[in-house]
């Protein structure tokens, strides 16, 4: 009886352990047990998934949210902690603003099978649109008026950008991420109403317009506005001229030229009153430079907006060629060659004999150049001179050059 006893013991005991070895095997690891998901930066059409305890070993994590929608799975590669899904490429015909979404069936995947641990769902709702919307209003709207602009200025909600009227909403122009914009162009002593909205979403929203009311200036008891158009209309190495389109009331204008290297000379860097023109030549200024010359508007009112504008004078031309050229062959055979300095500005000459540059002559008030090297009785050789300055070489200039002295000396006597 006792023997049966113990047999059945180890039978059962044997059975015990081959089932809690079963189990163990079946158990899902901690790591995955852990898995699970979070949600934040919720908005009307976005939100961002966050994943927690991402199984070293997989390499996707798969999940559906809004069962109401069809297709809505997607795939993110691993190992991945944030993931930011913004739903209107999604579901771009879908309004999915204020509803309620629950993330369910996630899976990480590895080698093997898919993991036994699936993390808890996460439900959270979107805001409605209305609300999202309201948020990006533009508040505290001012205007300060000018001559032919106003200047608006508002305080940002929370939206993406910002567009402005200035026809009652016929038309907008994007102004994009800022708190402020100038209107230019308008007409002087006339009301207009601007509008300004913010807009939101990947499916752009559009806040309600913040709108005001104000009159441009008068032009005639007002400085006048800033010429127009200013533009450099010449240049030459030593001047350059600028016009303007004339400001409406304006009595006069006063410009101004300079030039950042103060090493600069030619130029006289002080505002002149140049009267009621539309153009002014600056002289004397130095060749290949930038200079920057400004103009402003004036009657007895006041003064314009200074309007600068960046000109440059023309580069020197390339130097005209060397002339009058002239060669000797002293006693010892050796040639001395002679020319003219050219016209315009250079820095040096370069020789060449025979078409292979020889020396170059540093010399600007050089005019003559003795060659190293001898001629022989009866030969002949090429010589050719050019300038080279800022603007590039000149032509070559190229003489002949012939040593017409007898090959041998004649014997005493002898018939020629």
């Amino acid at each position: 009886m006792s023997l049966k006893l113990s047999l059945n013991a180890f039978w059962f005991a044997g059975i015990l352990l081959a089932a809690l070895l079963v189990f163990s095997l079946a158990a899902p690891a901690a790591s995955q047990s852990d898995f699970r998901v979070s949600v934040s930066d919720v908005s009307a059409d976005s939100f961002t998934l966050t994943f927690h305890n991402v199984p070293t070993a997989a390499t996707t994590i798969t999940w559906a949210y809004d069962p109401a929608i069809s297709g809505a799975a997607i795939s993110a590669e691993c190992p991945c902690s944030r993931l930011a899904i913004d739903t209107a490429p999604i579901f771009p015909s879908v309004d999915i603003s204020d509803k309620t979404y629950t993330v369910t069936s996630f899976n990480a995947h590895g080698d093997g099978s898919p993991s036994l641990g699936t993390a808890a769902d996460v439900s959270f709702t979107t805001l409605p649109k209305e609300a999202q919307i309201l948020q990006a209003e533009p508040t505290r709207l001012e205007a300060t008026p000018s001559v032919d602009s106003i200047t608006l200025e508002w305080r940002k909600g929370a939206a993406d950008g910002y567009q402005v009227s200035i026809d009652d909403g016929k038309t907008w122009t994007d102004v994009g991420d800022e708190d402020s914009h100038i209107v230019h162009g308008l007409r002087g002593d006339t009301s207009y109403t601007l509008q300004v909205r913010g807009y939101t979403g990947t499916i752009v929203h559009y806040s309600p317009a913040s709108s005001i009311t104000v009159s441009t200036l008068d032009p005639a008891v007002n400085p006048p506005i800033a010429p127009r158009n200013l533009r450099a209309i010449s240049a030459t190495t030593s001047s350059v001229t600028i016009a303007w389109t004339k400001s409406p009331f304006a009595t006069s204008y006063i410009v101004f030229g300079g030039e950042d290297d103060p090493d600069t000379v030619g130029i006289d860097e002080s505002w002149q009153d140049v009267g009621d023109v539309d153009r002014h030549t600056f002289s004397g200024l130095t060749a290949d430079l930038i200079y920057t010359f400004s103009v402003e508007a004036v009657n007895s009112y006041g003064s314009s907006v200074v309007v600068p504008l960046d000109a440059a004078t023309s580069g020197h031309p390339a130097p005209g060629a060397p002339s009058n050229l002239g060669a000797t062959i002293d006693s010892g055979y050796y040639i001395t060659f002679t020319w003219d300095a050219p016209s315009g500005v250079f820095d040096y000459y370069e020789l060449s004999e025979d078409g292979s540059t020889f020396d170059i002559i540093e010399d600007k008030a050089a005019t003559s150049h003795r060659f190293p090297r001898t001629i022989a009785p009866g030969g002949s050789r090429t010589l050719a001179i050019r300038a080279v300055g800022p603007g590039g070489a000149s032509p070559s200039a190229s003489l002949l050059v012939t040593d017409n002295r007898p090959t041998s000396t004649p014997v005493p006597g002898a018939p020629p």
